[in-house]
């Protein structure tokens, strides 16, 4: 299973200015778990409820160019495993 969580703001505006990948990244269309509107909790109970016993993954695409953005996606990672706990139990 791949999980994400999307900013749908950013994805209306990626998809107006026909933008790229890159770009999208560069906009955080992307971000941590329960930061976007993906109804990420419902999502869990869903999978849960289902006897799924697999991987997730859990992806956040970033372009990260200097060393500030990768602490800050480090950190946005640690946040990614303490909202699976919490709101998912895993």
């Amino acid at each position: 299973m791949h999980l994400k969580d999307t900013r749908a703001d950013v994805l209306e505006q990626v998809r107006a200015d026909r933008a790229d990948m890159i770009t999208a990244w560069r906009h955080g269309l992307f971000c941590a778990l329960g930061d976007g509107d993906v109804d990420l909790a419902g999502f869990c109970a869903e999978l849960a409820g289902s006897g799924y016993d697999g991987w997730v993954v859990i992806e956040q695409d970033r372009v990260l160019e200097g060393n500030g953005d990768f602490a800050h996606a480090a950190g946005e990672q640690r946040a990614n495993r303490e909202w699976l706990r919490a709101n998912a139990g895993w």
